[in-house]
């Protein structure tokens, strides 16, 4: 239980900083695009730490999420 509250808040923190934030998402992409990095910090393109993230993917209904 005490996972699934921290995942909670965790994912909230995400969306509010995502939303709140100059679309760190474009700023993600655009260095993606120009350095095509091998992996990502988060941290730089958020303002705030990260300890970990997940990154889940499945199938709903036959569609493969990436």
């Amino acid at each position: 239980m005490k996972k699934v509250i921290i995942l909670l808040i965790a994912t909230l923190m995400l969306i509010v900083t995502l939303i709140s934030c100059k679309s760190p998402l474009e700023k993600v992409l655009n260095d993606i695009k120009e350095n095509n990095p091998k992996t990502i910090t988060l941290s730089d393109y958020t303002n705030f730490k990260w300890d970990e993230v997940w990154l889940i993917s499945g199938s709903i209904g036959g569609v493969t999420l990436p």
